[in-house]
């Protein structure tokens, strides 16, 4: 319930992120051994690795963030997320 009311959407190196692929407001963020999520954006090469239902979202997420620059995932998800992405940029 703590991780819906902060708008938790995924994990990005263990950082929670919302919708949009930016940190929650979470107390969990603030006490992280891991790289920073302004330290990925200058790796290069970002690839981002996710399959199933229940990763639509966050890899939504994670893209929504620039966070990826790749994907690998199977057909299955991969239709899921662009008939997502596609639906909210209907709605939009």
């Amino acid at each position: 319930a703590a991780l819906e009311r902060a708008g938790a959407e995924g994990e990005l190196l263990a950082h929670l992120v919302d919708r949009s692929g930016k940190p929650c407001t979470h107390a969990s963020n603030d006490c992280l051994v891991a790289l920073t999520l302004d330290q990925l954006a200058k790796v290069p090469r970002r690839i981002a690795v996710a399959s199933g239902d229940r990763k639509v979202a966050p890899i939504i997420a994670v893209l929504n963030g620039g966070a990826a620059g790749e994907l690998v995932t199977d057909d299955s998800t991969a239709r899921a997320v662009v008939g997502r992405m596609e639906d909210s940029a209907d709605a939009a």
